[in-house]
């Protein structure tokens, strides 16, 4: 049986559609198989997220030293304290230096975080440093006896002090920065 030109340019046709309509389909699932295994998750173990992080000083401590000079010494203080992935960022007059949750050393210590923020403020680096302490055995469950929890707190916060080595001075009253948002921005 002989088909008319007609007819058969109308199945070409549609054999075409189909074919691109299965090429475009194709092509949008591996996109998006590419863009999905190209993507990297940020996952937080559930130690890290039972983590309590407490400020080192109630107020905001001031340093004639560069904000970038303040955080490369805590970023020095994290590794000598034996923090692992010890990271310094600097974005225009703010710097950041963090220790990642690591099991520091010594018999059922807590597993324990520390990061700093320094910034330029008048004729001053304004900065703050904190510390969060888990509890070392269970992830996810927080030590329920606060006097070992404040001894860790403490204890870190005195550790990484001494080996910052950073001269600085405190007002005697609460001057409201303790209240910025730059305290809880993690770059």
């Amino acid at each position: 049986m002989q088909l008319n030109s007609g007819v058969r340019q109308l199945i070409h046709a549609r054999e075409s559609f189909h074919l691109m309509r299965f090429l475009r389909q194709t092509f949008v699932f591996l996109t998006a198989i590419a863009c999905g295994a190209c993507h990297r998750y940020s996952v937080q173990t559930p130690a890290a997220n039972s983590m309590r992080e407490e400020y080192c000083w109630w107020t905001v401590l001031r340093s004639s030293r560069p904000a970038d000079s303040v955080a490369a010494r805590f970023a020095s203080a994290y590794i000598s304290a034996g923090f692992s992935n010890v990271v310094f960022r600097r974005n225009a007059d703010t710097a950041w230096a963090a220790g990642a949750p690591t099991q520091l050393a010594g018999a059922n210590s807590p597993l324990a975080a520390s990061r700093a923020v320094a910034y330029w403020h008048g004729d001053s680096t304004h900065f703050r440093y904190f510390v969060s302490v888990g509890h070392p055995l269970a992830p996810g469950v927080r030590s329920t006896d606060s006097v070992d929890f404040g001894k860790h707190l403490l204890d870190l916060c005195a550790t990484i002090a001494r080996s910052a080595a950073i001269g600085w001075s405190a007002p005697r009253s609460a001057t409201g920065d303790e209240a910025l948002k730059i305290w809880t921005r993690i770059p």
